[in-house]
């Protein structure tokens, strides 16, 4: 068998660890629940100086203990030598059983409870999205929604709570089901490519980055309701606010947008030039507004079908990678052709660097001459007179060393 066939599942799977997630035999483990979130618990419960405080106190710390004992049963089966197959079902058994641990302390606290019920389940998603969201890799895969809103100043009527709680209780289950796949899925994954079971892998990977497209869309959706629910240039602030952290795909900066920019900070434009260009700017974001758009969904697309086609390759499913690359090229001629236009429309008010065309550097010519090739001898082929290589001339290719006057001895203290 060629060597490239051998070292195909190689490269597969190393590409798509790196696109999904970091790969080792053993993950980073961590617990849902420990002994540190007993006061966080009490108190948010508003359970101190109760006898149900006791009981969490003492449920978590049994819970800690047995998650501790299965840890270190886990590192004892996947010492050093173990077999991968053998330390990837270590790790599944071991996720199955941290699931068990954290269900039966869950439910557990849940009997004790009355009124608390409501905001232990609150709780409950708060701690899946501090734990969980980290891990992701789509685009608004790992924004906490909650947490940027309290830093965002909302107005009354804007972002209806109830919106924020069906984002949290809705996404953390999704986190839920992810959780397996982000403890032993690139291990996973990447055994059963090496195995051989090409199918098997596309399956495991197809659940798991269809669990990623559902979190993401669902943040998504609801950046997209919070955002309908205000005025239009309260709608443009709000996307301004969550856009790092949630839409790194942001409009590009080009240099329509540069030249606005520092015509606002300066002092010397008129006022009447300041608002002509303002229109002219406001004319441009409505005519890009849908290209700029469709360029976001492009990417989006384009990063979840790149995460997919290394598999779609080897199992002989379509790819749509080259499709979406074309819309995208297509798409960015289109972005740069309008702002070009719109820019020249404002350097005929304003007269900026930005409105000369930036010279082209030409590349600096080679000075050296070109090396001679060489024969495997070290020594340089002549050329014949039918344009092919003779055998060596003799001459070194290397430059002749001068004599050195105070030669040294290869013999210490010569």
């Amino acid at each position: 068998m060629p060597l490239i066939v051998l070292f195909r599942p190689l490269v597969t799977a190393a590409t798509l660890c790196l696109t999904l997630a970091p790969c080792s035999a053993v993950p980073p483990l961590e617990p849902t629940w420990t002994g540190r979130d007993t006061q966080l618990i009490i108190d948010r419960l508003d359970l101190t100086g109760s006898d149900s405080a006791e009981i969490i106190a003492a449920l978590l710390k049994d819970y800690e203990t047995q998650w501790v004992a299965a840890r270190e049963d886990l590192r004892t089966r996947t010492s050093k030598g173990t077999p991968v197959g053998a330390t990837i079902e270590a790790v599944h058994g071991f996720q199955q059983h941290q699931t068990q641990l954290a269900d039966v302390l869950t439910q557990n606290i849940d009997i004790i409870l009355g009124d608390q019920r409501t905001s232990w389940q609150q709780l409950q998603n708060e701690m899946w999205r501090l734990r969980r969201l980290k891990h992701g890799r789509l685009t608004g895969e790992r924004c906490d929604l909650s947490s940027l809103l309290e830093q965002f100043p909302l107005l009354a009527g804007e972002a209806d709570p109830e919106v924020i709680l069906r984002w949290e209780a809705g996404i953390a289950p999704l986190l839920a089901n992810r959780e397996p796949f982000d403890i032993e899925g690139p291990s996973r994954f990447q055994y059963l490519v090496m195995d051989g079971h090409n199918e098997e892998a596309w399956e495991y990977l197809s659940e798991w980055v269809e669990i990623r497209v559902a979190i993401r869309d669902l943040t998504l959706q609801t950046i997209e309701d919070i955002a309908a629910s205000m005025p239009p240039d309260r709608q443009v602030a709000f996307r301004a606010a969550i856009a790092s952290h949630v839409l790194p795909f942001n409009p590009r900066r080009r240099k329509i947008d540069q030249l606005v920019s520092g015509v606002r900070q300066g002092d010397t434009i008129a006022d009447d030039t300041l608002a002509a260009i303002e229109g002219i700017y406001l004319e441009y974001l409505h005519a890009v507004a849908d290209l700029e758009q469709s360029r976001q969904l492009l990417e989006r697309s384009l990063q979840l079908a790149t995460m997919l086609s290394q598999m779609q390759r080897r199992t002989g499913r379509p790819t749509k990678v080259p499709q979406l690359q074309q819309a995208q090229l297509e798409n960015e001629l289109a972005l740069q052709e309008h702002a070009a236009g719109y820019l020249k429309q404002m350097c005929k008010l304003v007269d900026s660097p930005l409105c000369h065309p930036t010279p082209i550097r030409k590349p600096k010519q080679q000075s050296a001459p070109p090396q001679p090739i060489l024969h495997p001898s070290g020594l340089p082929l002549g050329e014949t007179p039918d344009g092919g290589t003779s055998q060596p001339n003799g001459q070194s290719p290397l430059p002749a060393e001068p004599p050195n006057p105070e030669p040294e001895s290869p013999f210490p203290g010569g």
